[in-house]
């Protein structure tokens, strides 16, 4: 079994990544646009899907789970990335349902 990601908050992480580096150069590279790490972290989570459908290995959704709430930024640690101990429990729950829906004896 497989879970999607969390959404990220491309800010957050950006100044989490650019800590003690310069921010302008990294910037340059990103084409000026923080959303350019969303878009990689998107990218990554297309991946998820298509290996889950290439070797027919369920995928548990909890990138839904989080933009399902009006400010999902909430559910994440300051780094902008890592699910914070409300974002845990959003996942647990998805979990949960995905338990309870497909009926999964453990």
């Amino acid at each position: 079994m497989l879970l999607s990601l969390p959404p990220i908050d491309s800010a957050r992480y950006f100044k989490q990544i650019s800590k003690g580096l310069n921010a302008e150069n990294i910037m340059q590279w990103m084409r000026n646009d923080q959303q350019f790490i969303t878009n990689w972290h998107e990218r990554y989570n297309i991946e998820i899907f298509k290996l889950a459908i290439a070797t027919q290995v369920p995928v548990i959704d909890i990138t839904s789970i989080f933009l399902e709430k009006k400010n999902y930024s909430r559910y994440l640690c300051n780094d902008g990335i890592h699910p914070n101990e409300e974002g845990h429990k959003l996942i647990a729950k998805a979990i949960e349902e995905h338990v309870r829906k497909k009926n999964i004896q453990l």
